[in-house]
């Protein structure tokens, strides 16, 4: 193996980069990459625009980074096993999903 023997910021396994500014194991990567065709407008066309963390309405026009911007909850985390098939997205506020981290439920 060639590289410098790092941690994956998702996973905490240990893995061998490359580049030191790479931060994520080549699983997490993957995983990343595949989510980031759906959008939380999908996801709130499907549930509506309610919070499935705090029930309070999420404002869609809000931008990231804002503690009330829309964001893509995992019901289960994807650093637990989660997968990133739609059944297990649900739309959350920022603030409400980063509270949750990787816990399984808020």
């Amino acid at each position: 193996m060639c590289g410098a023997r790092t941690i994956c910021d998702v996973c905490n396994l240990a893995f061998y980069a490359m580049d030191m500014r790479r931060v994520a194991c080549d699983r997490c990567m993957e995983s990343r990459s595949r989510h980031h065709h759906v959008k939380a407008a999908d996801i709130a066309e499907r549930d509506g625009t309610d919070c499935a963390l705090c029930g309070e309405e999420i404002d869609m026009t809000i931008p990231w980074p804002h503690a009330k911007s829309a964001t893509i909850d995992h019901i289960i985390p994807w650093t637990r096993g989660g997968t990133h098939a739609l059944e297990n997205m649900q739309l959350a506020h920022s603030r409400c999903n980063i509270r949750k981290g990787n816990k399984l439920s808020a």
